[in-house]
């Protein structure tokens, strides 16, 4: 298993960052390479850009901690396993955004962590604009 891990600061509230990132249902609304996300009851499913279909399981979500985890259930990329978290946080300059996961196997690590990256760097163009 490899941990990847990618975080942004925002010039925005982590409230104003929260009510866009910790909506589990609409992950599509700031994730630019997905279509469509759905949620029912605890399994969202999310249609990427290019048809491919991820099943997940959100494990729980605070609005305290804005925060939540998640578990891929099933998946076209060669996960083993994922799972993952989301966190919004305060900063001195606004708040802090955080995504990473626990992947297996290690090798699909490199990729991931440069896409979690760049979805962070298009929140923090959209929180901004």
């Amino acid at each position: 298993m490899v941990h990847v891990s990618a975080e942004v600061i925002i010039s925005c509230s982590p409230d104003d960052a929260w009510k866009l990132v910790g909506d589990v249902a609409n992950i599509a609304d700031w994730v630019p390479q997905i279509e469509h996300s759905e949620l029912y009851g605890d399994h969202r499913t999310v249609r990427f850009v290019d048809g491919a279909v991820l099943q997940e399981r959100i494990l729980n979500r605070d609005d305290e901690t804005r925060s939540y985890h998640y578990e891929v259930l099933d998946s076209p990329f060669g996960f083993t396993s994922l799972t993952g978290s989301t966190e919004v946080h305060a900063d001195p300059a606004g708040c802090k955004v955080i995504w990473s996961a626990d992947i297996t196997p290690d090798e699909l690590g490199p990729q991931i962590q440069p896409m979690y990256a760049a979805v962070l760097d298009a929140l923090r163009e959209r929180l901004t604009s």
